[in-house]
């Protein structure tokens, strides 16, 4: 394979992951935790854009911490739900 071959290869690699990264920062997903008392919206791209907590939770250190990291796992999981959804349409840019 010649060098052009592969700087076209690499160029296209480039072009087709930059792509995925537009396509995934526009999905957003909410997780919650505390029964819905703190909420975490994530990008795609696991990219945090908002922190909402309820006032009931301030002065209350465990449950607050315990509702954080419950909310940042469903957010995970919500965001690898949608890697998977778009697993295909990924795989179409690549092809």
């Amino acid at each position: 394979m010649s060098v052009f071959n592969k700087l076209k290869e690499f160029k296209d690699m480039r072009s087709s992951a930059k792509k995925a990264q537009e396509i995934l920062s526009a999905e957003t997903v909410t997780g919650q935790g505390a029964w819905g008392k703190v909420m975490i919206e994530m990008t795609g791209t696991f990219d945090i854009k908002k922190v909402t907590i309820e006032d009931s939770l301030v002065g209350k250190k465990a449950e607050l911490e315990a509702g954080v990291k419950d909310a940042m796992t469903d957010a995970v999981k919500k965001v690898q739900f949608v890697l998977f959804k778009k697993r295909k349409e990924l795989e179409d840019l690549q092809a």
